[in-house]
């Protein structure tokens, strides 16, 4: 078995060599800190003082000539212990040579008694495996062996990129053990789903990581959800010997207006849960602030209503850390980081370590942030103090200063530019054609000199210090998203006061989404960019020139058409001519829309108030419309929302119930939407299986086609039409013997997933200022 030792700071390689040399020897061992140690990390004294003497020495990219020199030192400290040490013994993160643990032997002479008191590499790795319980206990070891990642790696594979090799060594160097981990796989093994929820930066994204990780080692499959929950929907295998976990990072959006704009229903989040928890070996993860989680409960009412509305039960939410694990997270990302020598200085410099664990505005983005090479490598290792704590005393501004101080005007275009677009999971090819429209316009508008491959050039500067790139296995192509969500705080604060700034991103653009996704005239939740009043006269001027090169994001002909259509009635209401609109409904083909765009339709539909003629053709017109936006619902919460408006439109439900093209239609979508796949029949788990396992097959499938019929029913009401239940519904449409067959699957098949022990803190200590200077001290 082989390990990843470079995972162990130097603190935690000394701890874990204590644990497997106590088990080898068969001694106790005392631990000393650093400082005045004499050259001794660990000691064994039984009679006599200095019986057995231990160093262990981790090292990473270092040549075995740092070791040699270390050595001699250790062996002129030696020579000055008194009483002499009878036994000195080496742990090494070197992976030496036959030869080299000779040369060890010769060099620490008399002290090292033989080859078998030098722990190379290799040993250690042996006795790792040798002991199981200790393997258990240094969990990022257990976590990155070579067979725990391989299933890591295997499992992940058609989920994210984020799920390789170097990204989980690097997530696994920081990790530290705290009771939200525990909690966490508590709260997943009991509900089968878990709401990972905190402020931005305290954690939620590491631990469903983590958590996820844990998961993909004992074998289940990971489903990543991008952005559409349909697209995990068709991978969810109905097989309960298909384990399973889906991952849904900030799935009600990662910033408020996307509450407003969101990218799934309530109807469909809550079908989805509903779905996981109904099924055995399916587990689901998602995560979300705090206050988008508040404003969605708030915003919606199903959710509320669904027994999901007692969130807390399924919720870990991630509030504060105890002190000492403040400290072993700073410590973590310091020994980790790769900064330089005079940069790791002023961490220790006045003890600056404490200041900054002490600090109110203490988080671990904030700390991943002042410890980045990507940061760092700008400042100047005597601008080192001040660039830490001017971060902690402003973590609002930590993007401005690297925004203004060290990105070029080519680079700025460019994280402006994947802002419009949405920030997240966005195509290169996409991104690329938005940057050269942006900066085609920067050159004719603003004088800019065009830079050779100023796109290539800008996201090498970019990556890994506000953006990051992955290749998705389904089709090898590569998306950029922002690092993390504070990037789009930031800009969205840095874009509020600065029209201008707006002004060139949404005259540039030749993207729908990139006017809609983050502007708007009236900002609801105060979360969106407004766009002044006395700026649209001219914003609709030149909307006019822009629109018959906008494009729809999937390039659609008819989405960009209603795109345009929505950006007309939401954006410039007070200036478009109804005879433009009029023209527009007349010449736009509803019937080939996508569901992409339900909630522009709707939104259109629902506000042409004064708009006589156009409201009078829709009347006249209503079964062509009405049916195309039938067609694109995807949940039921948009049929409903589309039959309420047949009254704005002086159409009553015997004008829609008695058309059967219409009525043929909606049949159609509302079969089609529904799904058995969440139904739950855990109430009459024990009245099914009796009747089943007594060989009373058919009140086993009485019981569950009662239990279709309900579920149906509930959906229809959902729809806004539980009046045409035996209209709509028929048994036969339903296979009650297959969902019996797959809930006796279930039924007999148990859970895999047996979390067992997981590496908890560790036990409390009595003085945690004592300890944090213990690990701090060098």
């Amino acid at each position: 078995m082989s390990y990843h030792l470079e995972v162990l700071n130097d603190k935690e390689f000394e701890e874990m060599s204590k644990d497997l040399l106590e088990e080898e020897l068969g001694v106790q061992l005392q631990i000393f800190k650093k400082g005045r140690d004499k050259g001794i990390d660990l000691r064994y004294a039984n009679n006599v003082e200095n019986e057995i003497i231990v160093q262990a020495k981790r090292f990473y990219r270092s040549s075995y000539s740092t070791l040699k020199t270390e050595m001699k030192g250790e062996l002129t400290k030696m020579q000055g212990l008194s009483p002499r040490p009878k036994r000195y013994i080496l742990m090494t993160t070197f992976d030496l040579s036959v030869g080299q643990v000779d040369e060890m032997v010769a060099l620490m002479a008399p002290f090292v008694k033989n080859s078998q008191d030098v722990y190379s590499r290799e040993r250690i790795m042996n006795l790792i495996a040798k002991y199981p319980e200790i393997e258990k206990k240094y969990y990022k070891i257990w976590l990155t062996s070579t067979n725990v990642l391989e299933s890591i790696l295997h499992n992940g594979i058609h989920g994210r990129s984020e799920f390789v090799k170097e990204k989980i060594l690097r997530r696994a160097s920081f990790y530290v053990p705290t009771q939200n981990f525990d909690l966490a796989v508590k709260k997943l093994g009991e509900h089968h789903f878990l709401i990972i929820s905190g402020e931005p930066g305290i954690g939620k994204t590491t631990i469903s990581y983590l958590l996820i990780c844990d998961l993909l080692a004992r074998g289940y499959q990971l489903v990543y959800v991008d952005d559409q929950l349909k697209d995990a929907e068709d991978i969810i295998s109905r097989s309960p010997d298909v384990k399973q976990v889906v991952f849904f990072d900030d799935f009600f959006g990662a910033n408020l207006s996307e509450i407003i704009h969101p990218r799934n229903s309530e109807s469909k989040i809550i079908s989805f849960i509903e779905r996981i928890q109904s099924s055995s070996n399916k587990y689901l993860v998602m995560t979300s602030r705090t206050t988008i989680l508040n404003q969605a409960k708030f915003r919606f009412e199903k959710f509320n209503r669904s027994g999901l509305g007692e969130v807390s039960k399924y919720e870990l939410e991630i509030k504060a850390y105890a002190k000492l694990d403040k400290a072993k997270i700073l410590y973590n990302h310091m020994f980790h980081a790769g900064m330089n020598a005079g940069q790791y200085d002023v961490f220790f410099k006045s003890e600056n370590y404490l200041k900054i664990i002490n600090h109110p505005n203490y988080f671990p983005r904030l700390i991943e942030f002042i410890t980045s090479t990507n940061q760092l490598k700008n400042v100047p290792s005597e601008k080192t103090e001040e660039f830490i704590f001017n971060s902690l005393d402003n973590p609002k501004e930590i993007w401005h200063y690297a925004y203004e101080q060290q990105l070029n005007e080519e680079e700025r275009i460019l994280l402006l530019t994947l802002f419009s677009l949405g920030g997240y999971v966005i195509p290169a090819d996409q991104l690329e054609k938005a940057f050269e429209a942006r900066y085609r316009y920067e050159i004719e508008e603003n004088g800019f000199t065009l830079k050779s491959d100023g796109y290539n050039q800008s996201i090498r500067k970019l990556l890994d210090g506000f953006i990051k790139s992955e290749k998705k296995s389904q089709n090898g192509k590569i998306y950029f998203s922002f690092l993390n969500p504070s990037v789009a705080d930031f800009i969205i604060n840095f874009l509020r006061e600065r029209w201008s700034e707006v002004k060139r991103i949404v005259y540039s653009a030749i993207y729908f989404k990139q006017i809609t996704k983050y502007f708007d005239i009236e900002p609801i939740w105060g979360s969106e960019i407004e766009i002044p009043q006395n700026e649209l006269p001219a914003f609709y001027n030149r909307f006019n020139k822009m629109v018959p090169s906008l494009v729809a994001s999937a390039g659609d002909d008819t989405e960009g058409n209603i795109s345009a259509l929505y950006i007309l009635v939401r954006y410039f209401s007070d200036f478009v001519p109804e005879d433009r609109l009029l023209s527009l409904f007349q010449d736009i083909d509803f019937s080939t829309a996508s569901d992409a765009s339900v909630s522009e339709i709707r939104f259109v539909f629902n506000h042409l108030d004064g708009r006589a003629s156009v409201r009078k053709f829709i009347h006249e017109n209503w079964e062509r419309f009405f049916i195309s936006a039938i067609t694109v619902s995807t949940d039921s919460e948009d049929i409903n929302r589309f039959l309420q408006m047949f009254s704005d439109y002086e159409l009553s439900e015997e004008d829609w119930s008695t058309n059967d093209r219409f009525m043929s239609a909606l049949k159609d979508k509302v079969n089609a939407l529904y799904s058995t796949d969440d139904i739950d029949l855990a109430s009459n788990r024990d009245a099914i299986s009796r009747a089943y396992y007594c060989d009373e097959f058919g009140d086993a499938l009485d019981i569950v086609e009662s239990e279709i019929a309900d579920h149906y029913s509930t959906f229809l009401d959902n729809c806004g039409l539980a009046a045409y239940f035996q209209e709509f519904y028929s048994k036969e449409d339903y296979d009650g013997e297959r969902i019996l067959d797959r809930f006796i699957s279930r039924y007999e098949k148990d859970d895999d997933y047996d979390p067992g022990e997981r590496a908890s803190g560790g036990p409390k200590v009595e003085n945690e200022d004592t300890a944090i200077r213990n690990l701090f001290q060098r």
